[in-house]
């Protein structure tokens, strides 16, 4: 009959060493209200017609933990000389931005790259 306690002790260690593991690092700080309200989520999806000239082009962004982040990534790209418009999709970790077709896609790419974001343009 002793074995059952010291049983149920040793999983339940087991699943504190599990949740202890999954726990996010030390450093991750989640971002306070002041954050959220200064970067307000970004447009989801780009709506209305592409104007002529101009082309749409997908960045694979990595490193968003909320859609907090969507905001602070859209005045990234608002920034760069050439913006016409933008969306940025938590859920799916993309951004959509049109450009001029002569503007060089690898500078808004560039511009996502800051802090804890990664970005790739995709093909």
């Amino acid at each position: 009959m002793k074995i059952l306690p010291l049983a149920a002790l040793g999983l339940a260690g087991l699943a504190l060493a599990f949740v202890a593991l999954r726990a996010p690092a030390r450093d991750y700080v989640a971002p306070t209200a002041k954050d959220i309200e200064a970067h307000r989520p970004a447009p989801q999806a780009l709506t209305g017609e592409i104007p002529p000239g101009c082309v749409v082009r997908t960045i694979e962004v990595k490193g968003m933990c909320c859609t907090g982040c969507t905001g602070k990534l859209y005045e990234r790209l608002k920034e760069k000389p050439g913006f016409v418009a933008a969306a940025v999709n938590f859920e799916a970790g993309l951004a959509q931005v049109v450009i001029p077709k002569d503007a060089d896609p690898e500078s808004f790419v560039a511009a996502l790259r800051f802090e804890k974001y990664d970005a790739k343009l995709r093909p």
